[in-house]
């Protein structure tokens, strides 16, 4: 929302599954590369969402491709 993650911090349990909503009327591309969960959402438009299950405890740092200063963290 705002060409922003929100919240910037999303702590969970392992096994959760987040959906990653597109607010805004850019596209935006969801992904991390980080050990714990490695994954990118490719890109989509306003009203769309993708998600995606984090199975294994640790810390994921979130990005947008699109816009560098899009970042969230994922702690579970």
């Amino acid at each position: 929302k705002n060409l922003s993650f929100v919240p910037h911090i999303l702590p969970i349990v392992a096994g959760t599954t987040v959906r990653f909503p597109n607010s805004d009327e850019v596209y935006h591309n969801s992904f991390s590369y980080s050990k714990v969960k490695s994954f990118d959402l490719g890109r989509y438009a306003k009203g769309k969402s993708k998600t995606v299950t984090f199975d294994k405890p640790g810390i994921v740092k979130v990005f947008c491709e699109i816009h560098s200063n899009m970042n969230a963290l994922i702690p579970h």
